[in-house]
């Protein structure tokens, strides 16, 4: 395969992501940055190493994201409750 053509499929990979996260502004804030940043890394130096990294790194973070959020969500209702 073309490298341009697995810079998209990590593309939608990373556009997907927030989509089956919790709905927030955070986890979109951080797949557009992690997307330019691969898209910028790319222009550079046409390898695939950075694009994957900036991947997993999104994804980790979003589920980082996630994880907090669903404990502070359950703390909260805990508390109330």
């Amino acid at each position: 395969m073309n490298n341009k053509v697995i810079l998209k499929i990590f593309i939608v990979i990373m556009f997907l992501m927030p989509i089956i996260s919790i709905e927030d502004i955070i986890p979109w804030a951080l797949a557009l940055f992690f997307i330019h940043k691969s898209i910028k890394g790319f222009k550079v130096k046409e390898e695939l190493k950075p694009i994957i990294l900036n991947t997993v790194y999104c994804g980790g973070s979003i589920l980082l994201y996630n994880i907090f959020v669903r404990y502070i969500e359950s703390v909260l209702v805990k508390a109330w409750l």
